[in-house]
């Protein structure tokens, strides 16, 4: 990556997580001169991540004192909307009270540490019902326990920059790629029609609201994302990373099924729709090609064909 920043240590909490593997490997790529720490609540036996409950504070400021990163990527997040809805004090524990530690710690041990925290677009929330794509600016109204939470410390890290403290916020649409579980839509839809492929689930695909027009990215352009937020921009910046484009999720769930070359019955289960289901929730990716550079590079239909193969290798490996 030209131009990247001489540092000395990055720190990155969560990295046990969907994205956190995709991004130490950019990261050791990019700053192979750079000692890459990867923390994780619960790593993989045998992997070389640091296990660190971002809950706990004095563990948070131990690592932060004997690492001192010059970059911390906070990725540690309780990240499924439907587990927050019956896990509401671990959310916030994790997504706020997890966040007040790291960013505390940084500031008060090394305040020359550039944080890049991962926010949502979820925060945005019932703001998405103006029809609109949701910009920087536009009102945050988050509608379910997860987006609260993220909402929370977005704001809190927004404040904590007016008093020194070196923050870049990544308001995240949906992504996806390899190795995202089925609590996420797209994966769900792309193991069943693996397993239905392979001969080893009968021809029928379970899903929610198919009537549903999503944001979504490749979770290779968020690691690009997170690359270009470490040398820029300035302290305290919010910025969303999304395509700009609108996919009716029951149209993904189409291409998948021809890729794959399956026919099927699809039985849409939608219970009572609720006062906070939203449509229609895409965001404008205006100031990130601005003030970053960034724009989505991945064709959607190689990020759908490379989620089909990984469900194929996990059915056949199975």
């Amino acid at each position: 990556m030209s131009g990247a920043p001489a540092v000395a240590a990055i720190l990155v909490t969560g990295a046990s997580g969907f994205v956190g593997g995709f991004l130490l490997e950019a990261l050791s790529k990019h700053y192979p001169n750079s000692r890459i720490v990867g923390t994780g609540l619960a790593p993989p036996e045998g992997s070389e991540l640091i296990h660190l409950d971002v809950t706990d504070a004095e563990a948070v400021r131990d690592l932060v004192r004997r690492l001192r990163p010059d970059v911390c990527i906070h990725l540690a997040a309780l990240a499924s909307v439907d587990q927050s809805y019956g896990e509401a004090r671990a959310v916030w524990d994790i997504n706020l009270g997890g966040t007040l530690n790291v960013a505390e710690a940084i500031r008060d041990v090394v305040p020359t540490c550039r944080l890049v925290h991962a926010s949502s677009g979820e925060i945005y929330g019932l703001s998405f019902l103006n029809g609109e794509p949701a910009h920087e600016a536009t009102v945050l109204a988050p509608a379910n326990p997860y987006a609260v939470t993220k909402a929370a410390a977005d704001l809190a890290l927004g404040e904590m920059a007016l008093h020194d403290l070196h923050v870049v916020r990544l308001r995240l649409f949906n992504h996806t790629g390899p190795g995202q579980t089925e609590r996420f839509v797209l994966p769900r839809f792309a193991a069943q029609v693996a397993r239905i492929a392979a001969g080893v689930q009968q021809p029928i695909i379970h899903t929610g609201a198919l009537d549903r027009w999503r944001d979504f990215l490749d979770v290779r352009d968020v690691i690009d994302a997170y690359l270009a937020a470490i040398s820029g921009p300035e302290d305290g910046f919010a910025v969303n990373i999304c395509s700009g484009v609108a996919r009716r999720v029951g149209d993904i769930l189409h291409d998948l099924m021809q890729l794959a070359g399956v026919r099927a019955e699809v039985i849409e289960e939608v219970s009572e729709v609720r006062r906070t289901d939203v449509r229609t929730a895409v965001g404008s990716p205006k100031r990130a090609a601005e003030a970053l550079g960034w724009h989505p590079r991945i064709a959607w239909q190689n990020t759908l064909y490379g989620l089909l193969s990984y469900w194929r290798t996990c059915v056949t490996d199975s």
